[in-house]
C-alpha cells in the first residue's frame, strides 16, 4: 500500500520502463485512459519532452514505477520535476505476472490503476547519498569475486601439477616466492603470471575503494554504532548501512527481518500451516552482510556462541546461521531505532593446554 490519501491526487500514471522504450498509461480519477503518447524512448529527453507535452505540474499527479535498475534514472527525472513517484516492488505486483494478456502497455495500464486504488506495495527509495555508497560497495564486491576467481584459476592449476604450498597464504611474500619456483609447462606459467598480475592490480582498486567508502561513512552515526557488533569492520559496516538504508523507517523489527529476505517462508490453509525455507525476498548483498557479521559475533560474545551451538545441535549449519543473521537483523533495528551501541558479553580467553605428562617406560 502507498500509504498516502489517493483522493488528493487527479491523475495516475503508470510506466513500464525499459532500457530502449518506455510504456505508460495515464488514468483521471474515474479511472479512465487519458489520450496521451503512450510509449517514448528511454532517454532523459525524450522523457522531459513528454512531460512538457502532457504533464501540468499543477495537476496533482503521482506516478508509479517498478523498483528495477532502469527505473533509477526515471525517478530522479520526475522527481526533478516536482511529481510525486511511488516505487513499486516487483514481487508485489502478482497482477501484472498472472496476467493472461501481456504488453508493456498492459503492465503500464495495471500500474496505474493500481496506482489510483491505493494498492501498491511501495518500495523504499534510496537517497542519493545511499545510492553512491551504495555504488561503492557493490563495486568494491564485485572487485573481491574477481580476485576470489583468479586465486581459484591458479589453485586449480597448482592441482593439475600436484604442487602442494605447506604454508597458509600461497599469495603471501613467501606463496609468491614459492609459485615463482615452480616448474609449470610454458603456457601454464604465462597463465599463472598473468592471473598473479591481475591480482596484484584489483588489489590496488579493492585499496582505492577502501578510501573512498571510508570518506564517505566518516561521518556517519550509524555506521559508527555498526562498527560497535564485533566482528564489523570497515567492510561490512558500510555495506550494512547502503544495502539496509534508513533502518528507522520499520515499525517493528519483524519487518526488517522480513526486508532481508532471513524470515521463513509460511503457506496457511483450511486451518492448516506448512513452513518453508527463507523467502530471499531482499537484498542478496544485505543478506550475505549479515550471515558474515553474525558469525563473527558468535566468535566473540558468550551468550551468542551458547545460542549458535544450542541451535546446531537441533539444526543444519547453514540453517543455525540463518537463524543469527536473522536475531542480528532485530539487534540492529533496536541499535537504530535507540542509538545505543551493541552489548554483548565476551567470550573468556581459552585456557592454555597443560603440557602431557610424559609416559613412564
Amino acid at each position: 500500500m502507498s500509504g498516502q490519501n489517493t483522493r488528493t491526487w487527479r491523475r495516475f500514471v503508470g510506466m513500464d520502463v525499459h532500457r530502449e522504450t518506455i510504456a505508460i498509461c495515464v488514468l483521471d480519477e474515474g479511472g479512465v485512459e487519458c489520450r496521451v503518447k503512450r510509449t517514448i524512448a528511454s532517454r532523459r529527453q525524450a522523457l522531459r519532452e513528454w512531460l512538457a507535452a502532457y504533464m501540468d505540474p499543477a495537476v496533482p499527479t503521482r506516478f508509479a514505477l517498478e523498483a528495477l535498475s532502469p527505473a533509477r534514472w526515471v525517478v530522479a527525472e520526475l522527481r526533478a520535476a516536482g511529481f510525486d513517484v511511488v516505487l513499486v516492488h516487483p514481487f508485489g505486483v502478482r497482477l501484472i505476472v498472472q496476467s493472461k494478456k501481456k504488453s508493456d502497455r498492459v503492465d503500464a495500464r495495471a500500474l496505474a490503476d493500481l496506482l489510483r486504488l491505493g494498492r501498491l506495495p511501495a518500495a523504499y527509495i534510496a537517497t542519493p547519498e545511499e545510492q553512491a555508497l551504495r555504488a561503492l560497495v557493490r563495486h568494491r564486491e564485485s572487485l573481491r569475486a574477481e580476485m576470489t576467481s583468479k586465486k581459484n584459476r591458479i589453485h586449480a592449476i597448482l592441482h593439475c601439477n600436484d604442487e602442494h604450498f605447506e604454508g597458509s597464504d600461497v599469495f603471501g611474500k613467501r606463496g609468491r616466492a614459492w609459485l615463482a619456483a615452480r616448474a609449470f609447462p610454458e603456457d601454464e606459467r604465462f597463465v599463472v603470471d598473468q592471473l598473479l598480475a591481475g591480482i596484484d592490480a584489483l588489489e590496488r582498486q579493492i585499496a582505492e575503494a577502501d578510501e573512498r567508502i571510508a570518506a564517505r561513512v566518516e561521518d556517519d552515526p550509524f555506521v559508527a554504532l555498526l562498527r560497535t557488533i564485533p566482528g564489523v569492520g570497515p567492510a561490512i559496516a558500510p555495506a550494512l548501512r547502503a544495502e539496509a538504508g534508513d533502518v528507522r523507517r520499520f515499525e517493528r523489527p519483524e519487518q526488517f527481518a522480513a526486508y532481508t529476505g532471513l524470515v521463513p517462508a509460511t503457506w496457511e490453509s483450511g486451518g492448516s500451516r506448512t513452513g518453508g525455507g527463507i523467502t530471499k525476498k531482499g537484498n542478496h548483498v544485505l543478506r550475505w552482510a549479515l550471515v558474515y557479521a553474525a558469525l563473527h559475533v558468535c566468535r566473540w560474545s558468550a551468550e551468542w556462541k551458547t545460542r549458535y551451538t544450542k541451535l546446531r545441535r537441533r539444526i543444519k549449519k547453514h540453517k543455525a546461521r540463518v537463524a543469527m543473521a536473522r536475531r542480528l537483523a532485530v539487534a540492529i533495528w533496536h541499535m537504530a531505532k535507540t542509538g545505543e551501541v551493541f552489548r554483548y558479553r565476551e567470550r573468556p580467553p581459552k585456557e592454555p593446554k597443560k603440557p602431557k605428562k610424559p609416559k613412564a617406560a
